[in-house]
């Protein structure tokens, strides 16, 4: 698993999102198409379950756009990242045509930091 540290983030703002892929296993491509894929973010202190992104669409899930299914290229548009201010840990898992079974791509951090503009 590739280990990727996210920019820090203010808290409220919009996220840029990012781009995963395309995947190689030793220079060759996926043997079977991506079909599902998601990535949590989970709390560093706790564990608990904070935010996700899911392809297919969910409801109350962040938005997955899938650029290649052959090659599990995935972008994660622009878009809120509601999150509170604090670390998190997060990873990104694909489920392939042949098996039921994730395969977790990559994870990291991500440190969401306060912001003074907002209302209560």
């Amino acid at each position: 698993m590739e280990i990727i540290e996210l920019p820090e983030h203010k808290r409220g703002d919009r996220w840029p999102g990012i781009t995963i892929g395309p995947v190689d296993f030793g220079g060759s491509p996926p043997s079977y198409p991506l079909v599902s894929c998601r990535l949590y973010f989970r709390t560093k202190q706790g564990h608990r379950f904070s935010y996700g992104f899911a392809y297919p669409a969910a409801e109350g899930f962040g938005v997955i756009t899938v650029l290649d299914s052959v090659n599990w290229e995935v972008k994660f548009p622009e878009q809120e990242l509601p999150l509170e201010a604090g670390q998190y840990d997060w990873d990104f898992e694909v489920t392939d045509s042949s098996s039921a079974l994730p395969t977790t791509l990559c994870g990291g951090t991500i440190t969401v930091t306060r912001d003074e503009t907002y209302d209560d």
